[in-house]
């Protein structure tokens, strides 16, 4: 059987379930991040479709959710060579930190401690947000492992690199 693109129903399908009142606010939320994009061609995380976790357990599921739904075309990128090269890995984990963050990719290791790769879109080139980025890392590489981190046009101009570079910290 021929591979075929996922849709938003399946990714719908594959989450846990919703009410169709639910249902209708994701695909609601879906729609309008993709308005935004064609509109303005702003990343994902200046959509005002999504919200950040209040900080608790179901906010933050909520959050991972709409992640994966409204996944960036980088993201999507590293999804598809990680997949091509039979890589074991998790998309849009909450990790357990005392805040529970949400990693992008989250690659078990022998040595019990994570590969985490973080996909940084134009976003992260602001003062603040490296700042939180910063603390974030550290936060994470005390409790899970080791974070990797690439650009969006990193993962376009050279996936063979972000591919080797995965590889190597395997």
């Amino acid at each position: 059987m021929k591979d075929r693109e996922l849709t938003l129903q399946d990714v719908l399908l594959s989450l846990p379930s919703f009410s169709p009142k639910e249902l209708i606010k994701i695909r609601t939320a879906a729609k309008a991040e993709r308005r935004y994009k064609l509109g303005k061609g702003k990343n994902r995380h200046n959509a005002k479709a999504i919200k950040e976790p209040s900080g608790n357990c179901k906010g933050i599921i909520k959050f991972r959710e709409d992640l994966i739904v409204n996944a960036t075309k980088a993201e999507l990128k590293v999804k598809e060579l990680l997949d091509s090269q039979k890589i074991e890995y998790e998309f849009q984990k909450i990790v357990r930190t005392p805040r529970g963050f949400i990693v992008d990719f989250y690659l078990p290791r022998e040595d019990k401690r994570a590969l985490i790769v973080e996909i940084d879109g134009g976003y992260h080139n602001h003062h603040k947000q490296q700042i939180k980025d910063a603390k974030r890392q550290e936060k994470i590489e005390a409790k899970i492992g080791i974070v990797m981190r690439f650009t969006n046009e990193e993962v376009f101009a050279n996936p063979a690199h972000v591919l080797s570079a995965i590889r190597l910290r395997l």
